[in-house]
């Protein structure tokens, strides 16, 4: 489909609208968790605990260009350490609403499909601490 700019844009602040009302449906307590795990099927079984779950700001965050720019998070201790491979979005009522690869800036600009979650490095160690500070979810 050949769009105009302005439609494009259009379309993707409509996907990102609804991504942010539904990840908002069930009003606060929507999440971000973090697993080492293979990722699964769309909404399959996760083969394992999260490593950590972030709590999403509520309201979720704001959309402008086709982004959804989270609300900054409070800081969630990290449970279990090892390499963040993959992230789920549950809304408040424990409901799945998407899986994300996790990755670094170096494997986003590789290979956007390995890195669509990006953190500052995927090594997560037991006992610390991660929090979402300008995180955004593009709509491409």
């Amino acid at each position: 489909m050949d769009v105009s700019t302005t439609v494009r844009t259009a379309m993707r602040n409509g996907a990102m609208l609804g991504l942010a009302t539904q990840i908002a449906a069930a009003g606060a307590g929507s999440r971000l968790a973090f697993f080492s795990t293979a990722k699964p099927t769309a909404g399959g079984s996760p083969g394992g605990p999260p490593m950590v779950a972030v709590i999403l700001g509520f309201p979720v965050g704001t959309v402008s260009a086709g982004i959804l720019t989270l609300s900054d998070t409070a800081f969630a201790q990290i449970t279990a350490g090892g390499s963040a491979v993959w992230a789920r979005l549950f809304d408040a009522a424990d409901t799945w609403i998407a899986d994300y690869t996790v990755g670094t800036q170096a494997m986003h600009d590789s290979d956007p499909a390995t890195a669509e979650v990006i953190l500052a490095a995927t090594t997560l160690y037991t006992g610390a601490f991660l929090a979402l500070i300008g995180a955004q979810i593009v709509a491409n």
